[in-house]
């Protein structure tokens, strides 16, 4: 008798593994990983943690899983891929899914937006949790102005404006339109 020793020379080599990562609220949940197999065939296959074992996922065959539409029901699920190649299979870490909400945004003017000559205006951002980013439109362009406010708005700046805020997690939100407007006046200005 005699001992026969067979090296796959195809064996699956993984060199990203599918990451751990933080998704907003509605975005895709997308997993990859990166693998070689010498030239060789190489197969993919998902699987989810069911609580009990590891479970394929139906059609989750190629080199990265997504889950679209993230919800806070996804939140801690936990994902690998199996690789196949030519003779012998190599599993990845695990990564979880973890789900961050979306802020909470909105505007708040001082007066009333409609406007007579020499009244001015100032519009505040409420945003939840504080520490993001703010990119307002005027108009549906976006503008230059990056503050929580925007003051000393008058019937010059007549318009709709709006504002996308993005928290320290990358979440964004963006609030519903304000719409300065001229009121109408029995007076003259010059």
């Amino acid at each position: 008798s005699f001992t026969v020793t067979v090296n796959d020379a195809v064996l699956p080599v993984i060199s990203v593994q599918p990451a751990t990562k933080f998704f907003c609220a509605g975005s895709a949940g997308v997993f990859s990983v990166t693998a070689t197999s010498n030239n060789g065939p190489l197969a993919y296959q998902w699987q989810e943690w069911n609580g009990a074992a590891w479970a394929n996922i139906s059609g989750a065959t190629t080199n990265s899983y997504s889950v679209p539409n993230v919800s806070f029901a996804d939140n801690t699920r936990s994902f690998r891929v199996v690789l196949t190649g030519l003779c012998s299979q190599v599993i990845s870490q695990f990564a979880t899914l973890y789900v961050n909400p979306l802020p909470t945004v909105s505007l708040v003017t001082s007066v009333p937006p409609s406007l007579i000559p020499g009244q001015t205006l100032t519009i505040t951002v409420n945003a939840s949790p504080a520490g993001g980013t703010y990119a307002w439109f005027k108009n549906g362009q976006l503008t230059s102005h990056t503050g929580a406010t925007w003051t000393g708005l008058t019937v010059d700046d007549i318009g709709t404006y709006k504002v996308t805020y993005t928290d320290p997690n990358g979440c964004s939100s963006t609030t519903t339109d304000v719409v300065i407007s001229g009121q109408a006046s029995d007076n003259l200005w010059v």
